[in-house]
């Protein structure tokens, strides 16, 4: 994810990323899927 990051933001601004912090707030993994179909809030 870092990577693909600071290579959008150098091809995008042409200067070089010399630093770049990453923080997850969440993280949704489809084996976390219970089939009910509960309202998360998530994004789909």
């Amino acid at each position: 994810m870092r990577r693909n990051v600071v290579t959008a933001v150098e091809q995008m601004t042409g200067l070089e990323v010399v630093e770049v912090n990453i923080h997850v707030g969440d993280l949704h993994l489809p084996s976390d899927d219970d089939g009910e179909g509960t309202d998360t809030g998530r994004v789909q």
